[in-house]
C-alpha cells in the first residue's frame, strides 16, 4: 500500500515544517525565515539550510516490505531496528525497497544533510500493514556550522550530532549549516520543545568576524534569543574543536580568544560551556579535510566526548 503524504509526515521527525507539491513532499530543518534571514546574508548559506539534515522517516511495522520513491535527495542511510543495514543512493529520481524481518519493525530512513533536501514521491509497505511512530525518548535541538551539518562523513547518520541523538533515543532538530557563524537575524521560534539545546558555532566566526566585539555582540545575540525561547530547557555550548590551521593569524585575534569569547558569552546566558578543543585528538588524519571537518571516526571521538560530558 502506499502511504498518503499526510501518513508520510505523521511518521516523519526532525522537521520543522513541509511542503507538498507535484514532486513530492519535502521536509525542512529551518523555518522561512531563517532560510530567507541565511539566503540574505550569502545566497549559498539559504540553500544549505534548505537541506535536509537530521530529519528521518521513524515508525514501527509488522509489513514484510519498505519502499520509498524520492525526486530529490541522493543519499539516505537505513537502520533496521536500531542497526544500520544499508547506505542508499537511488539516483534522482530513484527508487527503493527492501524485504523487512517478521514481526514488529522499526524502520529508520535518514535522510540526506547535504545536498537538495530530500523529497519523497511516495512509501510503501505490504498492503493491510500497520505503522505507527516511533516515541523518543528525548528531544535535542541543535545550533551549528558545517560540522554539526556533519561535512565530509561518509555516513551522514555517522557525524556526531546523529551519533548523540542515536545513542540517546532522541527526536531532534538539527538547524545545521555549513558556513554559519553567530547570526541574530537568523533567530526564530520553531515548533519543536526540546529538553536539551546544544550549540556548536565560532569556528567559522574565526575566519570573517572582524573585531572581538562584533562577534561578542553576534554570539550574545543568539544566546539571549535561546536563553529566552528554552527557558527550562538544558542549554549546553560547545567551544570550537580544535583546526591545524588554528595558528595563521586573524583579524578577531587567536583562535584561544575566539573560544573565550564564545564561552563567556554563553555562560553569561545560563549555558553550560563544553570546552570542544579536546573532544577531537589533534590528529590532521581524522580530519577528512586534514584541517577542520572530521571524518567518521573523527566524528566519533566528537560525539563519545559529547555523550560522556552530557551524562544519562
Amino acid at each position: 500500500m502506499k502511504l498518503t503524504y499526510e501518513q508520510i509526515a505523521s511518521v516523519t521527525s526532525g522537521a520543522v515544517n513541509h511542503t507538498v507539491t507535484e514532486e513530492g513532499i519535502s521536509f525542512f530543518k529551518c523555518t522561512e525565515k531563517q532560510i530567507d534571514a541565511w539566503t540574505k546574508r550569502v545566497p549559498v548559506l539559504g540553500e544549505r539550510a534548505m537541506c535536509s539534515t537530521g530529519i528521518r522517516l521513524d515508525f514501527h511495522t509488522d509489513s514484510g516490505s519498505f519502499g520509498f520513491e524520492n525526486t530529490a535527495g541522493d543519499k539516505f542511510d537505513l537502520y533496521i531496528n536500531g542497526v544500520i543495514t544499508d547506505r542508499i543512493r537511488p539516483g534522482v529520481p530513484g527508487s527503493y525497497s527492501a524485504a523487512l524481518p517478521d514481526g514488529d519493525t522499526r524502520v529508520t530512513l535518514i535522510f540526506p544533510s547535504h545536498g537538495k533536501g530530500a523529497v519523497l514521491k511516495s512509501v510503501t509497505l505490504d498492503d493491510g500493514a500497520s505503522f505507527v511512530r516511533h516515541e523518543y525518548s528525548r528531544k535535542i535541538l541543535f545550533v551549528g556550522d558545517s560540522i554539526t551539518q556533519g561535512w565530509n562523513s561518509v555516513f551522514d547518520s555517522l557525524s556526531y550530532a546523529w551519533r548523540t541523538v542515536l545513542h540517546y533515543d532522541a527526536d531532534c532538530v538539527m538547524n545545521a549549516i555549513g558556513g554559519a557563524v553567530f547570526y541574530p537575524e537568523a533567530n526564530d521560534s520553531i515548533d519543536f520543545d526540546p529538553d536539551t539545546v546544544i550549540v556548536s558555532l565560532g569556528t567559522n566566526d574565526y575566519d570573517v568576524c572582524k573585531t572581538q566585539d562584533e562577534l561578542k555582540d553576534a554570539a550574545d545575540g543568539v544566546f539571549s534569543f535561546l536563553e529566552k525561547e528554552y527557558a527550562g530547557a538544558r542549554l549546553v555550548a560547545i567551544t570550537p574543536i580544535w583546526r591545524a590551521d588554528e595558528d595563521k593569524p586573524r583579524k578577531v585575534g587567536t583562535f584561544s580568544d575566539v573560544c573565550d569569547i564564545v564561552a563567556n558569552s554563553a555562560a553569561g546566558h545560563g549555558f553550560e560551556v563544553l570546552r570542544g578543543y579536546g573532544f577531537v585528538p589533534h590528529i590532521t588524519k581524522l580530519y577528512a579535510d586534514a584541517v577542520l571537518h572530521p571524518n567518521d571516526l573523527g566524528f566519533e571521538f566528537y560525539a563519545d566526548s559529547l555523550i560522556k560530558a552530557l551524562g544519562d
